[in-house]
């Protein structure tokens, strides 16, 4: 039997279908309904909240995720619900994400591209010779392809003799007929876990002429790589759906990019993308399930060049889609790019890279040497694992201060605060440290906080929360130990890898000049807080550059210029990959990184 959904968000009421049986969530996922789903509808992380009309019961796993006030309100966890009749269902969606896009903006463009104009006498009884070698009589070792061949009888006769070619080196692109010069259109991608970011180039200026965004599509499958590929793997069909949503996905922000530009998508001739490993196969549609298993293989790093047309992507016919490399499972191109962007690779001093995404990827080292390492940190500094956490998206609170015994908090958007992100997690941690409601060893200790914040705590069982939210605040978004726990274990997890790769070179923290802080958590929390806490080292904190999006920096470099395609191909190969499971100090190094200080 079909039931209809009756779809409730802030863009908007739509109606969807579903038959007798179907999951809830499932059926959201499939119409592209964006929702906050870390575990990707495993009934896990008790994230994909709707409110239904019926309610109906929750089961006692859902009621206890969810808890009193919640199912009171009609809230359900749509991954537990199945659909037996018509409903009713709000999803509290935010209606914009913060989504860093900004980086490097000057960039040397070497392009390959240009339009030449030749004039061709046209086949007489005399110069009976054939259209093709007639071109080729003007234009040697020129590659003309099949699809061109078959147009040039055509355009040579309406030409009656001009014509002008959009070359790449010696290959043929397009042909017309007179005097073209239009100009010369590529495109760089940063595909993220979290977001998609493109960016319209000027091929001969070099010039960036627009920017677009968006959240990944592939988000209600999961908010990790481990759990998309776990979904990708279950069969032919769950890959190619993870293929078609980023590639659908890339595809609506070229739309964008060309509506605002005033040109058609064909226009665009060139694109490279830097992703890391696992979303690089899922764009490719290539199994990516082997990286999650023993020895962590990856089925290619190379750099692959594919067309557009083979990825859905309506570029130019002739377009050619540069992916680019990978230095292991765990560190891919969206790393190699962020290094060329900061220019590490080409300097004296030691330098430190960190990326602080759905993983902590870390890359340390100069000219001489570079070395990284990938660590499970970023799901809950991204609000994965956190009972309020959310991503960065309107609503979400990304900075808290203390003003005497006051919380300030700013909320993305300056919207109603919905849950906290990670800039606003790493700020919370800090100021509870400081003001000593959380020790050293991590522990919320009620009676050493300020006494002014007595109606702030609420307590379950032996453990206590902090609430965050005025009294006002339906519900309280609160900070609980077990939030503490999982950023402890992220920063142990970061700082450890980098006394690794110190460990690794023979040298020390102090030996570093530089720290480069890639990736949108990077670029938006409070570099004073991250050293606070130790997710990184303290006598750094005046030697951070924030590099914004140092993929797409990178990407954008790579498709401006042929030689740094081979520089990002180098970095690939020169950077030597620390799997830090087999480290044999890795284990204690992370327990010590855990605390945020000695205790007294």
């Amino acid at each position: 039997m079909e039931h209809r959904i009756r779809l409730h968000t802030p863009e908007g009421t739509r109606v969807l279908t579903a038959r007798t049986g179907d999951n809830l969530y499932q059926v959201l996922a499939a119409a592209r309904v964006g929702m906050e789903a870390p575990c990707g509808g495993k009934g896990t992380c008790g994230k994909c909240r709707v409110t239904l009309v019926p309610a109906g019961e929750a089961g006692a796993e859902e009621a206890a995720l969810l808890g009193e006030e919640a199912l009171a309100r009609g809230e359900r966890l749509s991954c537990r619900v199945t659909v037996n009749r018509d409903l009713e269902v709000t999803l509290k969606t935010a209606a914009s994400a913060r989504i860093m896009t900004a980086g490097r903006d000057a960039f040397t463009a070497r392009c390959p591209y240009r339009w030449e104009q030749v004039t061709l006498p046209l086949p007489s009884l005399e110069d009976p010779l054939d259209d093709e070698s007639r071109l080729r009589r003007a234009c040697p070792q020129l590659e003309i392809p099949y699809p061109l061949l078959k147009e040039l009888p055509a355009v040579l006769r309406q030409a009656e003799g001009t014509l002008s070619l959009l070359r790449r080196e010696n290959r043929l692109l397009e042909l017309a007929p007179g005097k073209v010069s239009r100009p010369l259109y590529g495109v760089a991608v940063d595909i993220g876990t979290t977001t998609l970011v493109a960016y319209l180039m000027d091929l001969q200026t070099g010039a960036t002429c627009q920017v677009a965004s968006a959240l990944n599509p592939q988000r209600p499958r999961g908010d990790d790589v481990i759990t998309r590929m776990d979904y990708a793997r279950q069969s032919g069909e769950a890959l190619a759906e993870m293929q078609a949503l980023v590639c659908g996905g890339i595809g609506e922000l070229l739309e964008r990019l060309c509506a605002a530009q005033g040109i058609a998508s064909r226009e665009i001739l060139s694109m490279t993308v830097a992703g890391n490993t696992v979303m690089s196969h899922l764009f490719a549609g290539i199994d990516p399930q082997h990286i999650a298993t023993v020895p962590f293989a990856p089925a290619f790093t190379r750099r692959l060049t594919l067309r557009g047309s083979d990825l859905g992507l309506a570029i130019h016919p002739q377009g050619e889609v540069e992916l680019l490399p990978h230095v292991a499972s765990y560190v891919g191109a969206d790393i190699v790019c962020s290094v060329m962007a900061s220019g590490m690779d080409q300097q004296d001093a030691l330098c430190l890279m960190v990326d602080i995404g759905t993983n902590g990827e870390m890359v340390l080292g100069n000219r001489e040497t570079l070395v990284a390492c990938s660590t499970a940190a970023g799901p809950a500094l991204e609000g994965a694992h956190i009972r309020c956490g959310l991503g960065g998206v309107e609503g979400a609170i990304s900075h808290v201060t203390r003003e005497g015994d006051a919380l300030r908090l700013t909320t993305i958007g300056d919207a109603p605060p919905r849950g906290l992100c990670g800039s606003g997690l790493v700020d919370a941690i800090a100021v509870l440290l400081e003001a000593g409601a959380v020790s050293p060893a991590g522990r919320m200790d009620p009676d050493e906080g300020p006494e002014a914040w007595e109606d702030r705590w609420i307590f379950e069982g032996r453990s206590a929360a902090l609430r965050l939210t005025g009294a006002e605040a339906d519900p309280p978004i609160v900070l609980c130990q077990r939030d503490i726990r999982e950023v402890q274990l992220a920063k142990g997890a970061i700082a450890a890898g980098i006394e690794v790769m110190l460990g690794q070179m023979g040298r020390s923290v102090e030996d570093i000049a530089q720290v480069y802080l890639a990736g949108g958590f990077g670029s938006f929390m409070d570099k004073r807080n991250a050293c606070a806490i130790g997710l990184l080292p303290p006598q750094l904190q005046d030697r951070i550059t924030v590099i914004g999006n140092g993929a797409g920096s990178g990407a954008r470099m790579a498709l401006l210029d042929s030689a740094e395609r081979e520089r990002a191909d180098a970095l690939a190969r020169r950077i030597s990959f620390i799997e830090l499971s087999a480290c044999p100090d890795f284990q204690d190094l992370f327990m010590e990184k855990m605390a945020f200080g000695e205790e007294e």
